[in-house]
């Protein structure tokens, strides 16, 4: 997690305690206490479940809303269609990482409206295997246009490859993810990480 984003929760956590109703402090002051410990907790695990990424990324996105407002909307679809989300296991802070860079890169440079992302989960059965298909979908500007050095790019993959040798040596292909550039008439529409986990 980018200590700069943390840095702009703080900052805007002190707005909030001056401008907004009690109710409203609450949410966010306990959003940001539940992300904070859980980001502790999930550092020093290997694997977290299913169960505990979706209340680990909901209160992410509301710490986001508090910091961009209505800027963008990010919606996770899907999740309330799977029933076993204790038994699906998936790598701890990897989703995390595709998701502020689809905030920060993809959907912040762009000018026009609508910004949107969607984080879609979905399970099938292919060869008697169980899978969890995961897609992190932005109508951003696209990698093509993204203003971040290609030094951090290139170093924030090479870290997400390393981790997936050392989860897929216990199983060979687990995890596999690919990037895709979406492009409408030539022009970059936006990006799609589209993550794919064996659980059984």
């Amino acid at each position: 997690m980018s200590p700069h984003f943390l840095f702009n929760v703080l900052n805007n956590l002190q707005s909030v305690i001056l401008l907004k109703d009690i109710l409203t402090v609450n949410k966010y002051f306990t959003a940001f206490a539940k992300t904070l410990r859980q980001t502790l907790d999930f550092t020093r695990r290997d694997w977290i479940t299913l169960d505990e990424e979706e209340s680990y990324l909901k209160n992410y996105i509301i710490l986001n809303e508090l910091q961009f407002g209505d800027q963008f909307q990010i919606k996770m679809n899907g999740l309330q269609e799977i029933e076993n989300k204790n038994n699906i296991y998936l790598p701890s802070m990897f989703l995390q990482p595709f998701i502020e860079n689809a905030i920060l890169h993809g959907l912040m440079p762009k000018i026009t409206e609508p910004k949107t992302l969607d984080l879609n989960f979905t399970t099938f059965q292919k060869d008697t295997i169980d899978y969890l298909k995961i897609e992190i979908i932005d109508n951003g500007v696209g990698r093509k246009l993204q203003n971040h050095s290609k030094t951090e790019t290139s170093h924030a993959t090479d870290i997400l490859k390393e981790r997936l040798k050392i989860w897929n040596l216990e199983d060979n292909s687990k995890i596999s993810f690919e990037i895709i550039d979406q492009v409408h008439n030539g022009n970059p529409t936006g990006t799609i990480v589209s993550i794919l986990i064996k659980f059984t």
